[in-house]
C-alpha cells in the first residue's frame, strides 16, 4: 500500500510489530508496535547484490513528521546509500562519539595534574579541578564552534584549540 497519511491512520495495532512497507519508494516502512507506537523508517541493503546485508534505519516518530517528509527523508537516506555511505553504520558511530561529560570525566582522569611548580606531577585539589574542568570544556567549546563546519567535523586538539 501507498503510506499516506489517511493510510497510516488507518492502522490499528496488533498482538505483534508489523512493518508495513510502501509501494512507491523501496525499503521505506512505517513500523507498527503493539503499544501502538508507529515509527516511519527505511530499510536498504549496506554495500552491493543480494548477498549485502539488510540493514534498518529509523526516520522518525509517527506525528513528528508527516509521511510525504518522512518519504522526502528516505530519499535522501537512498541517494546516500547509492553514493556508498551507510547511514545506520554512521547513526551507530554518533552514538558512540564521546559526550561533553565523558571529556570531563577524561580530562579529570588524564588531565588534572599540577603542571609545574613545587607540586609538579602530583593531581589538583579538587577546588582547582573543578575550575580547571570548567575552564576546559568552555575553551573546548569556543574551539569547536570556530573549527566544525556543516560538512565536517574536524578532530580537536589541544593544539588546534590553542587561542
Amino acid at each position: 500500500m501507498k503510506l499516506t497519511k489517511r493510510a497510516t491512520d488507518a492502522i490499528v495495532p496488533g498482538d505483534q510489530l508489523v512493518y508495513f512497507f510502501d509501494t512507491d519508494l523501496p525499503g521505506f516502512f512505517l513500523r507498527v508496535r503493539p503499544t501502538g507506537a508507529k515509527t516511519w523508517g527505511l530499510q536498504y541493503r549496506a554495500g552491493s547484490g543480494r548477498g549485502a546485508v539488510k540493514k534498518r534505519i529509523i526516520i522518525a516518530a509517527f506525528g513528528k513528521v508527516t509521511p510525504d517528509e518522512a518519504r522526502a527523508a528516505a530519499k535522501r537516506l537512498l541517494a546516500d546509500v547509492t553514493h556508498g555511505d551507510d547511514p545506520a553504520a554512521q547513526k551507530a558511530a554518533k552514538a558512540k562519539e564521546m559526550t561533553v561529560a565523558g571529556l570531563i570525566d577524561l580530562y579529570e582522569e588524564e588531565g588534572c595534574f599540577v603542571q609545574w611548580g613545587v607540586r609538579q606531577g602530583e593531581p589538583m585539589k579538587e577546588r582547582t579541578k573543578a575550575t580547571r574542568s570548567l575552564g576546559f570544556v568552555t575553551t573546548w567549546f569556543r574551539c569547536w564552534a570556530k573549527s566544525v563546519s556543516p560538512r565536517s567535523v574536524l578532530a580537536i586538539s589541544s593544539d588546534s584549540c590553542a587561542t
